[in-house]
């Protein structure tokens, strides 16, 4: 996968990814969750509980955690956010909003860019 509607992803498939597993890495960093990761990636399974399973054992594999790894790298060096200050900008997002009692919406928002970053 060179190119991509969502930006640039080059992979030299150092990792010896299958194809399926690449697409399960690059549904992850997209921000899927692991079931629809898998699914989009093109494997088939049963029940949701059987894909749950088979989901999470290959977002354990260390082949695709090293190129989720990879392909989060540029967007966390891009953003210029660090673990330390995403924390910092969620306590202030989350006192303003006590303040204002409107806490749900902007926590949830910035939850979100979390995950985008690979932070949850």
């Amino acid at each position: 996968m060179n190119k991509h509607k969502r930006g640039h992803w080059e992979s030299s498939n150092k990792l010896q990814l299958t194809q399926k597993q690449e697409a399960f890495a690059l549904g992850i960093v997209w921000g899927l969750n692991l079931s629809d990761a898998y699914r989009r990636a093109g494997y088939r399974g049963g029940c949701s509980k059987t894909i749950n399973e088979a989901a999470s054992r290959l977002y354990k594999n260390s082949k695709v955690i090293a190129r989720i790894e990879e392909l989060r790298r540029p967007i966390v060096e891009r953003t210029q956010i660090t673990l330390e200050r995403h924390l910092e900008i969620l306590e202030e997002i989350r006192d303003k909003a006590v303040e204002k009692s409107k806490y749900g919406i902007a926590i949830n928002a910035h939850i979100a860019l979390g995950r985008a970053l690979g932070f949850y």
